[in-house]
């Protein structure tokens, strides 16, 4: 997809999971970043990893552009908002560092969307509810994400609010995508899957 990024949001400070960098807690040998990586490599020519501790990605430097939150301490809107500002491209796919099962045809079914959609925002749904951690957001809804920080609102479901967003429903073999590690009871449970 030419013209949409693929970006990683690693800036958490990992509070439940006392302190540890989740983009590289290791599944079957492997760093989940680096299995994120690999198939965003796959899909997008310019890949931007969000984090606040530049240094711990240096060895990702050659594949991708470490950028920083341009405002700090406002979670993940603010790493959306700092990758939408520095692409080089119309959009961005986004996705958590802490999801090690992506599926390629969701991500694929998404970019569909975007690239012949004209919506601000394409976003994945289940019965869990909306995965704005998973989606498609265009640098047409920029405008929209500094108003929401600038009125200290930093809910990225209460933005979306304010978007021309377009939902996709996630199939069931697609629900996988949307495991995430926040605590190591998480961690246990994809360990012992």
């Amino acid at each position: 997809m030419e013209n949409i990024s693929g970006a990683i949001l690693a800036g958490g400070k990992n509070k439940r999971m006392g302190g540890v960098n989740k983009s590289f807690i290791e599944i079957q040998g492997s760093p989940i970043i680096q299995g994120t990586v690999n198939i965003l490599k796959e899909m997008f020519e310019e890949i931007i990893i969000v984090t606040n501790s530049p240094a711990d990605f240096e060895s990702y430097r050659k594949e991708c552009h470490i950028v920083s939150d341009i405002i700090k301490d406002v979670g993940p809107l603010g790493g959306i908002h700092s990758a939408l500002s520095h692409t080089t491209k119309e959009g961005v796919f986004f996705v958590a560092c802490d999801m090690p099962y992506l599926h390629k045809g969701l991500i694929r079914r998404l970019l569909e969307e975007a690239r012949k959609d004209t919506k601000s925002c394409v976003v994945p749904y289940s019965e869990r509810g909306l995965e704005p951690l998973h989606a498609v957001y265009s640098k047409a809804s920029l405008e929209n994400i500094k108003l929401c920080l600038d009125k200290k609102e930093f809910s990225i479901r209460e933005f979306l609010k304010h978007c021309n967003c377009k939902y996709i429903k996630a199939q069931n073999d697609e629900m996988s995508s949307f495991h995430n590690i926040n605590m190591q009871t998480d961690l246990k449970e994809i360990v012992h899957d």
